[in-house]
């Protein structure tokens, strides 16, 4: 298994970094090698604000990184 951690310090919007509500999050992506297929897992620890917003959008998000990178 490989895994790839982030842990989110603020944001950059339009040129101006900011830290507050984004600041402490954290994402955790796990790669495991299941009968020659990848395996994406994906753990996510941030402020409840989110989590409608990453309900959204995260799943449209997976199947793009699905869709390139199953392209050959």
């Amino acid at each position: 298994m490989s895994e790839c951690l982030s842990s989110i310090l603020g944001e950059i919007k339009d040129g101006i970094e900011l830290t507050g509500d984004w600041a402490g999050a954290r994402e955790s992506y796990f790669f495991t090698e299941l009968n020659g297929r990848t395996e994406l897992t994906v753990e996510m620890d941030i402020n409840e604000e989110f989590e409608k917003y990453f309900t959204e959008t995260f799943p449209k998000a997976i199947a793009l990184i699905k869709e390139i990178s199953e392209n050959d």
